[in-house]
């Protein structure tokens, strides 16, 4: 019996030992240059095999600065609430790219009239440092961010890929997603479906916000505050103040709540949301009409 279980013991060892080595084999019978070739060929074939190309959302500083119900904004800043702009955080951009295989990349961008209609084509490569780096090359709309790097971080269930930039120590500080489009799908009028909604969303002249609790009780609103002192369409960002004091002819206490966007197809996307207490917090407004609604936990917050 002894002799038998030592017998097993020496087939596991030796099928253990010729597994490792051949792991090991495996992992070693590449040069460090060859495994990282392997590396960008990957996401290459990645980005290119979507033929009908990708989405870019991209928020460049996912911070909410105005997120305090009950805060006074005028007694903590020195300059007051005429200023509160220069708090403003960023908003998003989106992007449709599409890779080619010889290092070409084709863009439409939410950004004007015309980067809705006109697909401009520029160059990207691959690199590999710490991650698989994307870079754009020559001039194209992701010029417009500020940023043309971007490190690969995951490849998410849906597809979809998510990557990060060397500018924070924190991958949450930023947005960056790129979603496979449908192939059935139009670019220049999915953009221009895009592009109407930040125009709806952008040209009104006074937005007000207003939050109710399931009970229908007004949490919040801002419809007494000052005119233009609530958006930044040139950084996408929104500030919605409320004068608590709107009977007081120099009120020193006001609320604010704020939050970066973007324009999506009939809704807007704001990131990290219009936060009214630590479990409800609005990220998608359908636009219904003139108006952009939100549910959430019952409650409901309301732009128009």
């Amino acid at each position: 019996m002894k002799k038998y279980l030592y017998n097993i013991f020496c087939i596991c060892f030796m099928l253990s030992f010729y597994s490792c080595n051949e792991t090991q084999e495996d992992i070693f019978d590449k040069t460090p240059n060859q495994r990282i070739q392997e590396r960008e060929n990957e996401l290459k074939e990645i980005l290119v095999g979507q033929s009908q190309g990708w989405q870019m959302l991209y928020f460049p500083l996912v911070e909410n600065r105005f997120s305090d119900i009950d805060k006074n904004l005028k007694a903590t800043k020195d300059y007051g609430v005429l200023f509160i702009e220069r708090d403003y955080g960023k908003g998003g951009h989106n992007i449709f790219m599409n890779f080619k295989e010889n290092g070409e990349v084709e863009m439409l961008y939410d950004g004007d009239f015309n980067s809705t209609r006109e697909i401009k084509t520029s160059r990207y490569t691959l690199s590999q440092n710490t991650y698989t780096q994307l870079d754009f090359i020559s001039p194209n709309y992701i010029f417009e961010t500020g940023q043309t790097g971007f490190l690969f971080y995951k490849k998410n269930e849906d597809g979809s890929l998510v990557f990060t930039t060397n500018k924070y120590a924190q991958r949450n500080k930023e947005y960056i997603l790129l979603k496979p489009l449908a192939t059935d799908m139009d670019w220049k009028a999915r953009m221009a479906t895009i592009y109407q909604t930040k125009l709806a969303y952008e040209r009104k002249q006074l937005k007000t916000l207003t939050v109710t609790s399931p009970f229908g009780d007004e949490v919040f609103s801002n419809k007494n505050f000052l005119k233009s002192k609530h958006t930044d369409s040139n950084l996408r960002y929104s500030v919605f103040v409320r004068n608590m004091q709107p009977h007081i002819y120099n009120s020193n206490y006001f609320t604010g709540l704020g939050s970066g966007y973007m324009p999506m197809e009939n809704k807007m996307l704001f990131l990290p949301g219009i936060k009214v207490n630590d479990s409800v917090n609005f990220t998608v407004f359908e636009k219904k009409g003139s108006t952009f609604i939100a549910e959430e936990k019952g409650y409901k917050a309301v732009i128009n």
